[in-house]
């Protein structure tokens, strides 16, 4: 701060009076007149010399002095530009970042007043001092620095974010924003304090998507930035169902990564939507309600805070009480023994008619249903095949339209084949089946069988089909026109009449390999187990309406099917031990669509891509 003395008294008006004028000095006129020296002082702030400037900044003045002193002027200016004159004891005045360049600049405050020494040129106000008081200050315009996040991590159900020290503090506003990493989606911007910047890390205590990225935005005035983005990938919580028995299932569901964000879990529990309270830590809950196998219903657990009804998100999952496999939409499914493997024949490529289709044979792995073994064997333009295990020589046997194929169960390599047409001139619209040293040619355009000797091309059987064609894994026994014809060594004959009426017969037929018996559903839709070579029957009362017979070699037990009377897009299926009878029934899903169902290695099995593995054993 300097001080000046200024005396305004102009020289001419001084000679001037001196010439005009006579007078003499008088004692009592005149008294010398002590300088006491000058109290007065400005004060500026919030202000001082070396500061930097980010944004305007409105800046406080007060003139103190003792009442010696009159102010006359004040003059502020920046860089020689002024920007305030007042003769105001207090007041203030803004330095205009906008204003001015980014760099460095002065700011100057000048001020005048009285002298104070009660001489005549003070009295006239022609004696006065000056003051001033000069800062250079920094105007920065720059984008703040970055901030680096280190980390982000869940421990004990919460999302804890890490950052690097931070330097200068040059921002105005911290904004951690919350992502959706799959659109890019600003989901939240959570405002940081100052003392959260300076602690280095931050508690998300309220998200809880499973899919997350952070990064912060400082902005100031003039500029933002935004430092790295950094996320989490959280398991997704699992939902599922579990078959207890016909009338009951667990709905089994594990805990939440972050259970420490929300308090419960909301569940709309079948068959009454009655909604319950469920831990977010995992758990399991009985539901008294009959479960569909094969039934793709979505359930849904809704997070929830207490007393807090802000939508969340909810955790879904698709229960049909199976495990899935990826060898989908076989058109059988059988089991080897003696290779311990399930085998599938699945036809690949369009659904339309004619369209080309891929052959191929998968091999599963008999408990897990995985792919083991998997060969492509040729492309049709037809739509069946079948895939048989043959009891001679325990191979595979795969039935396609106009030929027939012996394949390796080790190697999937093809060992012999037969062509309809070396054993008929009109291959149109027929099945092919090689069964045992028998070619079996089922004509479906003009319904009616040829059985030939596949080596001499011998025509060993012909006739009509009138209801349904079924013929065991051996090729001597089969059922036709509502009767059972067994092979003696050089025709087939007639063993068994089966009873229809009018035009009601057998729905359906399964002979069980190496057994020597068929089972087969009579006009009243009961199981009837026929012994061919004891030739004797037994009928099963208590089951009715089937119309679907499947066998498993492993447990030797039969699962039958029935529609469900109360619902008709189920069936009912029944597992039937052929030492101990009718032990378990559970509904499966069939939607009048082309599900299929086959019971091996103690296995419900669809052809959707689902096994059961609970219960049903």
């Amino acid at each position: 701060m300097t001080k000046s003395k200024i005396n305004l008294i102009p020289l001419s008006l001084f000679v001037l009076f001196f010439n005009s004028c006579s007078f003499q000095f008088s004692e009592d006129f005149f008294a010398d007149l002590e300088d006491q020296g000058s109290n007065a002082l400005i004060t500026v702030e919030p202000f001082e010399d070396g500061v930097s400037l980010n944004a305007p900044r409105t800046v406080s003045y007060s003139f103190n002095s003792d009442p010696r002193h009159r102010l006359y002027s004040i003059n502020v200016d920046i860089d020689g530009q002024g920007i305030l004159g007042t003769q105001d004891r207090t007041g203030s005045f803004v330095v205009n970042t906008d204003a001015l360049s980014e760099g460095e600049h002065t700011l100057r405050v000048r001020y005048q007043y009285s002298s104070g020494t009660g001489s005549l040129a003070d009295l006239n106000d022609l004696e006065r001092m000056e003051g001033s008081i000069a800062y250079t200050f920094t105007v920065d315009k720059s984008s703040p620095d970055p901030i680096t996040l280190t980390n982000v991590d869940v421990s004990e159900g919460t999302i804890w974010i890490r950052w690097e020290d931070v330097g200068q503090q040059n921002f105005d506003e911290a904004l951690l924003l919350v992502y959706d990493p799959e659109d890019n989606r600003i989901l939240r911007q959570i405002e940081l304090t100052p003392e959260d910047i300076l602690a280095g890390e931050f508690n998300d205590a309220l998200s809880t998507n499973l899919e997350l990225e952070y990064e912060i935005m400082l902005s100031n005035r003039y500029a933002e930035s935004t430092g790295n983005r950094m996320g989490i990938s959280l398991d997704y919580p699992s939902l599922r169902g579990q078959v207890i028995n016909d009338s009951q299932y667990r709905v089994l569901w594990t805990e939440h990564p972050l259970y420490g964000n929300f308090d419960l879990y909301t569940y709309n529990m079948r068959p009454n939507n009655t909604f319950v309270d469920l831990s977010n830590r995992g758990g399991e809950l009985i539901v008294d309600d009959a479960p569909v196998f094969g039934q793709t219903e979505v359930h849904s657990l809704n997070l929830q805070r207490e007393n807090d009804f802000t939508y969340l998100h909810f955790v879904s999952g698709e229960m049909h009480f199976g495990e899935t496999f990826e060898a989908k939409s076989g058109e059988n499914y059988v089991m080897s023994t003696t290779r311990n493997s399930i085998f599938t024949v699945v036809l690949d490529g369009g659904t339309t008619h004619n369209a080309p289709r891929d052959v191929i044979i998968h091999e599963l792995d008999p408990e897990t249903l995985e792919i083991v073994a998997s060969r492509n064997y040729f492309t049709i333009t037809d739509s069946f095949a079948n895939l048989t295990v043959d009891p001679i020589s325990n191979n595979l046997i795969l039935d396609l339209s106009d030929s027939t194929y012996l394949i390796d169960v080790n190697t999937l390599e093809i060992l012999s084949s037969w062509n309809a047409a070396d054993y008929s001139a009109d291959t149109h619209n027929i099945h092919t089946y090689y069964r045992n040293g028998f070619i079996i040619l089922e004509k479906l355009s003009r319904e009616s069988l040829s059985i030939y000797d596949a080596n001499t091309q011998n025509l060993l059987y012909q006739s009509n089909i009138e209801y349904q064609f079924f013929i065991a894994d051996d090729g001597e026994t089969f059922i036709n026109n509502n009767a059972v014809y067994r092979w003696d060594g050089s025709t087939f004959n007639e063993v068994l009449a089966i009873s229809k009426i009018g035009n009601v017969s057998l729905h359906e037929a399964f002979f069980v390999p190496n057994q020597g018996i068929v089972v087969y559903s009579n006009i009243n839709g009961n199981p009837v187990i026929y012994d061919y070579v004891a030739d004797t029957s037994q009928t099963i009362p208590q089951l009715t309406g089937i119309d679907d017979i499947k066998y498993d070699p492993v447990s030797d037990k039969l699962c039958m099917f029935k529609r469900d009377p109360d619902d008709s897009s189920n069936d009912i299926a029944h597992l039937y031990s052929l030492t101990n009878g009718v032990e378990k029934q559970l509904k499966v899903f069939v939607d009048f669509s082309t599900r299929y169902y086959h019971y091996l290695n103690e296995k419900l099995i669809s052809n959707q891509g689902l096994y059961l593995q609970d219960y049903f054993n």
